[in-house]
């Protein structure tokens, strides 16, 4: 382990220090003042990293194989730290929130998977909330109401972390991350940098975020204070985790919303409508509660998860002609029998895109 992550502590020494700045902003943030840590030498970076880390445990899914190594840093700087690490020694890195929208093959990973779940500060400055890539999104949101900051209410609901959220341009109800978000903490993988960016229109879509398919990394983000009374919050606060708790199957492992919604349709009611509500091949099925959502009964392994999956879209595209793009991210070292699939499931994303 100690080769794994010799740390090259002189190119740190070397580093140029430098303070990037929100364009358009009244105010330039110093990144050393939000983060007085950000660029301090982790203690011990050997400690961080674990070999052959099983993976369903850290799955919504409750599937999926081993990672090759596994880090859980629990500040920005070990973070960046170990992102550096894996880069000098060219390991593939696979950064994971909560694990709520993530399918792990059985066959693991290779590389390095970096949970962001201890990266967990949330803090104000000037008229900002700040929280960081692993707060969970409903500790943010109790954060805000505890506080009177803002009505965040829709986001208390959806599993998942700040930097799996703006990734995947998370919502519910119509409303999606994006909507309250006003600059993010960025990490360029490439050249190590990290700087604060506002993003433009065209930035975020309905799931989608210019963070995929790209070099950069969110490590915090900062969003709107707008105070209301605390009382309001709670009412609204209440509203949807009600809504939730009646439509969704919480207690049974999935990773929420299997589909993408097409344009003018609602997955659940075109899968309910070819009478698939409730359907189960074995251990893993449509929920009986909404067929919208794919469950784990118990037992299934991630290989019959993600068949499960392809089975429900050959039929729903048989019915209406509709492709159905999977919410869940495929990782991992998947058998050949899925290559069909994946080619078919890049041209569904790609025409969506367009």
């Amino acid at each position: 382990m100690s080769t794994l992550m010799e740390h090259t502590r002189e190119s740190k020494k070397q580093a140029e220090t430098k303070d990037f700045a929100v364009s358009d902003l009244n105010q330039a943030y110093s990144l050393t003042e939000l983060w007085p840590d950000l660029e301090a030498e982790p203690d011990c970076l050997e400690s961080l990293i674990k070999e052959a880390v099983p993976l369903a445990p850290l799955s919504y899914y409750r599937a999926g194989g081993v990672a090759q190594y596994f880090a859980k840093p629990e500040t920005l700087a070990e973070f960046t730290a170990v992102l550096k690490a894996a880069k000098e020694r060219n390991l593939e890195t696979v950064v994971l929130g909560l694990g709520s929208n993530v399918l792990f093959a059985e066959e693991g990973i290779d590389g390095l998977v970096i949970m962001t779940t201890g990266l967990d500060r949330i803090f104000t400055s000037e008229d900002l909330i700040w929280a960081e890539a692993g707060v969970l999104l409903a500790d943010f949101v109790a954060y805000t109401v505890d506080r009177s900051l803002g009505d965040y209410s829709s986001l208390v609901g959806i599993p998942g972390t700040i930097g799996g959220a703006l990734f995947m341009n998370a919502g519910a109800y119509d409303c999606e991350i994006s909507k309250y978000l006003d600059a993010v903490l960025l990490y360029a993988k490439e050249s190590s940098d990290c700087f604060i960016y506002r993003p433009k229109p065209g930035d975020f879509s309905y799931r989608m975020s210019f963070l995929q398919n790209s070099d950069y990394l969110a490590l915090a983000a900062a969003f709107k204070l707008e105070p209301q009374k605390q009382s309001e919050l709670m009412e609204k606060l209440a509203e949807v985790q009600m809504k939730r708790r009646n439509a969704q199957p919480l207690l049974l492992p999935s990773c929420g919303s299997a589909f993408k919604r097409p344009p003018g349709h609602y997955v659940g009611k075109l899968i309910s409508d070819l009478g698939l509500k409730g359907v189960r091949h074995g251990q893993v099925g449509v929920s009986a509660k909404h067929a919208g959502f794919i469950v784990n009964y118990g037992g299934a392994t991630a290989s019959e998860i993600r068949a499960f999956f392809n089975w429900v879209r050959k039929e729903v595209k048989e019915a209406y002609e509709i492709d159905l793009v999977p919410e869940v991210r495929y990782l991992g070292k998947w058998p050949e029998e899925f290559s069909k699939a994946r080619v078919e499931l890049a041209k569904a994303e790609s025409k969506e895109q367009h």
